[in-house]
């Protein structure tokens, strides 16, 4: 038999349920229509229930015939990864609690004035303070293509709390989405804010025939009230356990160090502490890495500083790396070779012999590292070279699996929509619907094996880029239920990628996808029925 309650799934209407014989299922039919909702069936024989833009679709059982499987999951983290982890995981019928160490949600795209007290942010002891967003941040990918699968990002679909109504829009109007996305699926019931996790501990189920490797059951999570240091913490049982704390927190600052830094008088920060350029007017900045936040916060900050020098082992648009010439807007901007040599003097040496004098900052946007601290002690995963070690499809630690995850490591990507996609695929091997292979251990150890052949250095085994598409789309193959991506997504991406390097003082404000753009809005205008 199969039961589908609408209460808190569908919007706030009545609770409705419905009792089919399994295999009686028929195609293409209004099983019931109530208070405006409406439940049928799809050519799959699934059952959908829609009340108005929303939707909960179930499957009668798992493939192998047995009852789907409903387990008591925790989330960690609140972010645009622990919401659509939450959303996914109710909709598969999951019970679930997030918990979120901070009083919003949002994570990452939660401006903080607040920085941390050592500016590199690697003193122990410091501070700490969760985001990296600064004043002026402006998406460097237009919202269609930022959007979760199932809530277009734009103006129409965000119930009247749009801010910024730009493609390329500022931090707040992602914020909002997010909020909007929330508030949609009812996601702050299960959120608990201001709970801080302290340590989560596996429960492990030794094999009965004593030789088998023993299995993970379930996890005791360990919180306590934010900042709270009276003792009061609590333990709670889960079945399962979702990380979902975002990474972009912990600065990756050069090891070791670039030689001299230790020695040289001026500032040294992270770009995590970075808000906006005022602290730098007319000085002489040194802007280490040249991906996007590089390539922005440098340009923000030669608006005020006297010099700028962005320097990187490696250009977005590799024609760069051959142009000596100052440009930008005040022409007070070089590119350099990467950072070599501080010195006492002030003065600094670029890899190929160039030096710039009387230097007074250098700011590092050299990106950021994994960090689990309720989790870096217990053995379970590794983060020796720099990346999460050892994981499934960036997702499913092996040993514990499907009950410890990852949810949004992969960088250098389209966040959202792949966050949405893991998130479908976890929620469904939790339940049985999309069981793992038995050889997702040797999977795993090969894929690590070819990294290791390929001397792709430690983060790098979660950086994506052109593979992200296939990625996805495996993923979907994976849950068995889902479609692959509207190519229009992957084609956007491209070309803002081709524009970006074109012209990457303008490129937000002047795209030429408008064939790319009338495909989005074909699909947007269907889900805004």
């Amino acid at each position: 038999m199969l039961a589908l309650h609408g209460a808190g799934a569908v919007s706030c209407r009545p609770a409705v349920s419905v009792i089919l014989a399994r295999g009686a299922i028929p195609v293409h039919k209004t099983l019931l229509s109530f208070a405006g909702v409406r439940i049928t069936s799809t050519a799959d024989r699934k059952v959908q229930v829609r009340s108005g833009r929303q939707s909960l679709c179930c499957l009668a059982g798992r493939k192998d015939g047995q009852p789907a499987q409903k387990m008591n999951v925790a989330v960690i983290g609140a972010g645009a990864a622990g919401l659509v982890a939450a959303r996914e995981l109710l909709l598969e019928g999951h019970s679930v609690r997030v918990l979120e160490a901070s009083h919003s949600l949002g994570g990452v795209w939660v401006l903080d004035p607040e920085t941390e007290s050592d500016p590199l942010g690697v003193a122990p002891g410091r501070r700490l303070v969760h985001s990296s967003m600064y004043e002026s941040l402006r998406t460097n990918l237009p919202r269609e293509v930022m959007s979760y699968l199932d809530v277009p990002f734009i103006p129409e679909a965000m119930d009247g709390r749009s801010l910024d109504g730009r493609r390329f829009c500022g931090h707040a109007e992602v914020l909002a989405y997010l909020e909007v996305y929330a508030s949609r699926y009812a996601l702050n019931d299960v959120i608990s804010f201001g709970r801080e996790v302290l340590t989560v501990r596996p429960i492990m189920d030794a094999a009965s025939d004593g030789d088998s490797p023993s299995t993970c059951t379930g996890w005791d999570v360990i919180h306590q009230r934010w900042g709270d240091s009276e003792g009061g913490a609590l333990t709670e049982r889960f079945d399962a356990l979702v990380v979902a704390n975002g990474h972009y927190s912990l600065p990756n600052i050069p090891a070791p160090p670039i030689p001299g830094s230790s020695a040289w008088p001026g500032l040294q920060m992270h770009a995590h502490n970075y808000r906006n350029p005022s602290p730098f007017k007319g000085k002489v900045v040194v802007v280490v890495g040249a991906q996007s936040s590089g390539e922005d916060i440098s340009r923000e900050v030669a608006s005020v500083a006297e010099r700028v020098y962005l320097c990187a082992r490696k250009w977005q648009n590799p024609d760069w790396a051959k142009d000596q010439h100052p440009y930008g807007p005040r022409e007070n901007m070089l590119r350099r070779n990467n950072l070599c040599q501080l010195h006492e003097d002030g003065s600094v040496e670029f890899e190929g012999g160039m030096s710039a004098a009387g230097v007074d900052v250098v700011l590092y946007c050299t990106g950021y590292r994994y960090n689990f601290p309720f989790l870096n002690d217990k053995g379970i995963i590794s983060l020796a070279n720099g990346r999460v070690e050892p994981l499934y499809e960036q997702l499913f630690v092996p040993k514990m699996a499907p009950r410890l995850s990852f949810i949004g490591l992969p960088f250098n990507i389209v966040a959202f929509h792949l966050f949405h996609m893991q998130a479908k695929w976890l929620a469904r091997a939790l339940s049985g619907r999309s069981p793992l292979p038995a050889d997702i251990e040797e999977q795993t150890e090969a894929f690590y094996r070819a990294c290791e052949e390929n001397n792709l250095p430690g983060r790098y085994a979660h950086e994506m880029r052109d593979t992200q598409w296939e990625y996805i789309n495996r993923l979907a193959d994976f849950c068995g239920d889902v479609p692959h991506l509207p190519e229009w997504r992957r084609s956007m991406y491209l070309a803002n990628s081709k524009n970006k390097r074109a012209n990457p003082e303008v490129y937000r404000d002047h795209q030429e996808d408008g064939e790319l753009m009338e495909q989005a809005e074909e699909e947007f205008r269907r889900w805004l029925g």
